[in-house]
């Protein structure tokens, strides 16, 4: 059945009350890293198989991974992924869901996923620098190029890297001939005019404009003919005004010969690096022109740094190419051999660019073997010895493959998952209440898409795509300022005991309940404005549970749900013949299958929204764990909600605690039946009571009574009573101000 759950804040949350589309046949896939592998594979999860439920979750608040954070500023076209994914979230909303700010192998482990999800899928990148080997760490301005990247790029954990770029020593050596080197360079010796309309970091923007670097030096351990970056990368920094581009005519010369046996695109290089050789730009006074040269045959050495530990020179040992084969010393495959001689550059600001390489974010979960390229699986993506749990893009295949590469190994090992989801029946255990007992951090998609609003907003005002938040801090704090922003009126809708089946003896005619209810949703299709909600206040169906009649009964339910428009969703309320007057963890276990939590809370912009599982309140027995559990949240919940400070609380729940008196006395249903119309127990009636005022809870909407009546009790609480939609089609309107709370009872007929 098609139910209604919700990612379960404990911040306020401006209108982002999210619906999320479940059936009890649904499969659960938790995607780990929300950049472009955890994406890629998440479309076609979502795509391919039409009933699956997908996950993301994402260390830092925001998301889209090396998108965001290892793409060049000035590159904005590489980012066009980004509306590819965004169109997939907006697609999926129903099924798709993002934890950002949640930290796997931290706040939730491996084990746990496993526990929750029919499939885990790892795609959490490669997140470190490869050191530097003999680089003393001492040594004061000298970075891997992760994190320098990071700096420009606004990743939050190098947002203090403060590199010095006012040194009187006004070189620069970068490690490194890959394309990443290559936008290093291009973002120190470009004007910074370049850069001051792209999403840099501001921080950076304003550390580029008083950079005092005249000259880069881009240093590789090998040859010409061996480097990895690419023609376009190279000719884009040839291009670039006032700088000049040189290499030593004597490091081509080796390859020349060979140069004829190259592949087509290596021989576009050649031609490109042969033009820099003793380029003439006379015209141009060199004194004052940025300046980079590109060597080749040299691996570090040795740092050396001042008496301050300022870094003074680097000291590199001279290469000579070599191979063990017949193969040409000129060929891809050439190894390096040191020699004897050294030389010494002198410089102020050392970037090394040596590659990046996965972590084992959770040591002992899964098979992992960093030389292999990471995570260990199948050519299929399967994790070897973990049944369930999968891994592909750089977490798996190693950080060497480009974004297309990538797409396509995310897109098999999904397809891969949706095959062997096929032989397992759903596990169907949210993960929401785990999650919210062990952070109350984290951001959901809606929280995302505020900050992004603010972003861009910012960055509109300097005609800037965005201007990045940088700070965790920062990000959190806007996220609960944005949510506390504008307010806006809202309507919701109470429907009390539906009841089918109510009328008929035997609980197979149900026709006439049926009706009822079918009227009451039609009327409510046209309201103006729409209500954001119908909550159903308990007792869908009249026949116990394991009854002949309960399933056919509950078909009827779900189908006269499924009437409701579309942009008006459903909240389920636990009532006593839902889950029986004398439940069992069996029918518990059955309810939560069919329709969800039997308690949680959720926002709307200011309001935070309590459903309560009454049933809990009344002298049963065998269900000390789940009362137990209702009991912890609630504690956790009157601490949060005292923080949070929200404009209204509301809750429901269906049975009443009283009538109309908090004191008044037990109204059973008949002297030969323990049900009772309130809380019979007196210690229990107190005890709901105290927790509703820890809460603040000023609105209780229930239902149990089949009548419409309020009651008021201590500090202001008023609870709303409204009457069965089996016996006479109506509902109660609500609306929510924000100085007030109105409410009515509607007859279907009246509209």
């Amino acid at each position: 059945m098609t139910r209604s759950c919700f990612i379960f804040t404990s911040k306020i949350k401006a209108w982002s009350v999210r619906w999320f589309c479940t059936s009890k046949y649904a499969k659960r896939i938790a995607v780990v890293g929300s950049g472009p592998a955890g994406f890629y594979c998440s479309q076609t999860l979502l795509s391919g198989d039409q009933q699956c439920l997908v996950d993301v979750f994402e260390k830092y608040p925001v998301p889209y991974g090396l998108v965001r954070y290892g793409v060049a500023p000035d590159h904005q076209d590489l980012k066009s992924c980004i509306n590819g994914f965004e169109r997939t979230v907006t697609s999926f909303a129903d099924r798709f869901r993002f934890f950002g700010n949640v930290h796997i192998g931290k706040e939730l482990s491996i084990a746990e996923l496993l526990c929750h999800y029919d499939a885990v899928v790892l795609a959490y990148g490669a997140s470190e620098a490869n050191p530097l080997p003999k680089l003393d760490c001492s040594i004061g301005n000298c970075f891997s190029a992760r994190d320098f990247v990071g700096w420009y790029n606004g990743l939050p954990e190098c947002g203090e890297l403060k590199p010095n770029l006012q040194s009187d020593n006004s070189t620069a050596v970068v490690i490194g001939h890959g394309n990443v080197a290559l936008d290093i360079v291009r973002v120190l010796l470009s004007r910074v005019e370049n850069f001051q309309h792209t999403d840099m970091a501001e921080h950076a923007v304003e550390a580029l404009n008083k950079s005092r670097l005249k000259r880069v030096l881009l240093v590789g351990r090998r040859g010409p003919a061996q480097v990895s970056f690419t023609t376009k990368e190279l000719r884009e920094l040839s291009r670039l005004q006032g700088l000049k581009t040189t290499l030593r005519g004597c490091d081509l010369d080796p390859i020349r010969k060979d140069a004829h046996r190259f592949d087509r695109p290596k021989q576009r290089l050649f031609k490109l690096m042969s033009e820099m050789v003793d380029s003439d730009k006379s015209s141009v006074d060199y004194a004052n022109e940025r300046c980079l040269s590109l060597r080749f045959l040299l691996s570090f050495d040795k740092a050396i740094g001042d008496s301050q530990h300022n870094l003074q020179a680097i000291r590199f040992v001279e290469n000579q190419l070599t191979t063990t084969t017949s193969s040409n010393v000129n060929c891809e495959s050439a190894t390096v051999q040191p020699t004897d001689r050294f030389e010494e550059i002198s410089a102020s600001l050392l970037i090394y660019s040596c590659g990046y390489r996965t972590v084992n974010i959770e040591p002992g979960q899964f098979p992992f073997d960093a030389k292999l390229g990471g995570v260990l699986t199948d050519d299929q993506g399967r994790v070897i010895g973990r049944r369930g749990l999968y891994a592909c893009g750089w977490c798996s295949q190693g950080p060497n493959r480009i974004l297309a590469h990538t797409q396509i190994d995310a897109k098999n090992v999904a397809l891969t998952v949706i095959e062997d989801l096929k032989k397992i029946p759903a596990k169907n255990d949210d993960i929401e209440q785990l999650l919210r007992n062990r952070s109350d951090k984290w951001i959901s998609w809606s929280e995302w898409k505020n900050l992004d609003k603010i972003e861009q907003s910012r960055g509109k005002a300097n005609a800037k795509p965005r201007q990045k938040v940088v700070s965790l801090e920062e990000m959190l704090k806007l996220n609960m300022q944005e949510c506390k922003g504008e307010w806006k009126d809202f309507t919701f809708v109470v429907v009390a005991d539906p009841q089918l089946g109510l009328h008929s003896t035997d609980g197979s005619n149900l026709s006439e309940g049926k009706e009822e209810m079918k009227n009451a949703i039609l009327a409510i299709n046209t309201l103006k404005p729409h209500p954001d909600f119908v909550v159903f206040c308990g007792d869908f169906t009249h026949a116990e549970p394991y009854s002949s009649a309960k399933a056919a009964q509950i078909r009827d339910f779900e189908q006269t749900v499924k009437l409701l428009r579309t942009d008006i969703k459903p909240i389920y309320v636990c009532g006593n013949h839902d889950i029986g007057d004398k439940p069992t963890a069996q029918t518990l276990q059955m309810y939560r299958e069919q329709f969800g939590p039997d308690f949680y809370a959720f926002w709307i912009g200011e309001v935070k929204f309590f459903v309560f599982n009454s049933q809990y309140f009344l002298p049963i027995s065998g269900m000390d764990m789940y009362i137990n559990q209702q009991t912890v949240w609630f504690e956790n919940e009157a601490e949060r909600t005292d923080k949070e400070q929200p404009t209204h609380v509301i809750a429901f729940q269906h049975i009443p605690p009283f009538i109309k008196d908090p004191k008044e006395e037990p109204m059973f249903i008949s002297r030969c039946w323990p049900m009772a119309f309130n809380i019979p127990c007196e210690n229990k009636r107190k005890q709901f009571l105290e927790w509703i005022r820890r809460l603040k809870v000023k609105k209780l909407f229930c239902g149990h009574y089949h009548r419409n009546t309020t009651g008021q009790g201590d500090d202001g609480l008023e609870v709303i009573i409204t009457e069965n939609t089996a016996e006479r089609s109506g509902f109660r309107l609500v609306r929510v101000y924000k100085d007030r709370i109105e409410h009515e009872f509607i007859s279907s007929n009246s509209i």
